[in-house]
């Protein structure tokens, strides 16, 4: 599983969240892209969500065609 903290994505394990990284912060990254907003979401974390599932995007689209791409595939 991928996980997220300050905007460093790891691979773990589930067990090894629930034991160690749970406690340090970091939270699934799905979590994390499903849980913001337009407002509150930056264009780079836009492109890691599209990167993370796989999307493809130009990478001169403007932040709501990001956005809406994002949103597309939750």
């Amino acid at each position: 599983m991928k996980l997220i903290k300050d905007g460093n994505i790891i691979e773990s394990t589930k067990k090894a969240y629930n034991v160690i990284y749970k406690e340090k912060g970091y939270i699934p990254y799905e979590d994390k892209v499903d849980k913001y907003s337009y407002d509150s979401i930056t264009v780079s974390e836009i492109k890691e969500g599209l990167d993370y599932r796989e999307i493809e995007y130009d990478s001169k689209m403007k932040k709501q065609e990001l956005f809406d791409l994002l949103g597309s595939d939750m």
